[in-house]
């Protein structure tokens, strides 16, 4: 009876070490995958792939900004939505491995969860898409989107939000007056000009508001003769506005139908960044930290 029960027990000693033992080494397994999960695999093999819901949230941000299949008005559609919805933290620990579905949900991720997000969306809309590192960035790149098609959607995105703008019929020397002046902000302000009328005008650039004031009663004063046009019908011009700066536009007619537009300028098409891809399509360079003056795909002044 006693070696039956000694039996009895050293078996069921035996079953529970044995258990414990593979759960030690199931556990440890689980580990060391996970870390050469985070280690070896490539960010690229985290984006997104045909997502109903990324798919749904994309056709709200561009069906009322984007005709057909431009791709490049896509790409700043969906760029300017991402940087002023989702928020960037403070964690961008390489080792973690992205989540892109929950910063979709969240609206908020580490660099690399948004890195990845917004490649996700990319693929989602249709654009062909890939990561890259160098240094400590992460770089997006949207394929099948030449330069200068990159450079004119730009250009139109910021059109559509003037600094200033009027669309005026004008009595003979009734003035049009655009405040250019940036109070403590030192930072150059380049600017473009585009105003058109059915009759002449003139169009001045006064280094403060004394100067033009000076002008406008007859009086002596200076102004940018580099950036001013006098007697003209239309204006289509890129200028550096004085901290205290004055644009005046003086109509030289009755019943002139006046229209003008100032907008943040000073981008050329050399400015997009870009490379070839491996399929030798072009590829606009992106990096979602991007602080520069310009927040836009292909511009990235950090």
């Amino acid at each position: 009876i006693r070696l039956k029960k000694f039996l009895f027990i050293f078996i069921i000693a035996s079953v529970i070490i044995s258990l414990f033992a593979m759960l030690l080494i199931d556990v440890n397994i689980s580990k060391h995958m996970d870390q050469d999960k985070v280690i070896n695999k490539n960010i690229n093999s985290y984006i997104v792939k045909n997502d109903f819901n990324m798919k749904a949230f994309l056709d709200k941000i561009i069906q009322n900004e984007c005709t057909g299949e431009d791709k490049a008005c896509k790409v700043t559609a969906i760029y300017r939505y991402f940087i002023h919805s989702f928020l960037l933290l403070n964690n961008e620990n390489m080792s973690i491995i992205p989540n892109p579905q929950r910063a979709f949900r969240s609206k908020e991720g580490s660099y690399q969860d948004l890195t990845v997000l917004f490649a996700s969306l990319l693929l989602n809309s249709g654009i062909s898409t890939y990561i890259k590192k160098r240094d400590n960035d992460l770089l997006i790149y949207a394929c099948g989107i030449s330069n200068e098609q990159m450079y004119n959607a730009i250009l139109s995105d910021i059109k559509k939000t003037p600094l200033s703008s009027k669309d005026v019929i004008l009595k003979n020397k009734q003035i049009w007056a655009v405040d250019l002046s940036r109070g403590s902000d030192d930072k150059p302000l380049v600017i473009d000009i585009n105003a058109s009328a059915s009759k002449p005008f003139d169009f001045m650039l006064f280094p403060n508001k004394t100067e033009m004031n000076a002008y406008l009663k007859g009086q002596y004063s200076m102004f940018n003769k580099t950036c001013s046009k006098m007697n003209t019908l239309d204006v289509n011009i890129t200028c550096i506005a004085p901290k205290e700066g004055f644009l005046l536009f003086r109509s030289k007619d009755d019943n002139n139908n006046f229209r003008g537009r100032i907008t943040k300028g000073g981008i050329i098409v050399g400015d997009i960044k870009s490379e070839k891809s491996k399929q030798n399509n072009n590829c606009i360079e992106i990096n979602i930290r991007n602080k520069g003056e310009f927040s836009y795909p292909g511009i990235n002044s950090l």
